[in-house]
């Protein structure tokens, strides 16, 4: 089967990778290091699944022209900030 096709590349603003510290630091405190981790890994994972279907999920056009949306799928796991 070999290699997915790779359309492009992603590239991390300085506020995304900043929110992705203070998720992994919030779990971290909230869970373990771990969970935290595998959260993170997970969520990173899926925006790099991206690359290999960039017209995947549902159009969000009204907060952004071109903008799509994909649920995390194999969480298992709900967070509320408060």
């Amino acid at each position: 089967m070999g290699r997915p096709f790779i359309t492009g590349r992603i590239i991390y603003s300085p506020r995304a990778v900043q929110q992705l510290d203070n998720l992994d630091e919030w779990i971290s405190k909230a869970a373990s290091p771990t969970v935290a981790r595998q959260f993170v890994s997970a969520v990173i994972a899926r925006i790099d699944s991206i690359l290999v279907f960039p017209h995947a999920g549902a159009p969000r056009d009204e907060i952004r022209p071109g903008m799509r949306t994909r649920d995390l799928q194999d969480a298992n796991a709900h967070l509320v900030r408060r």
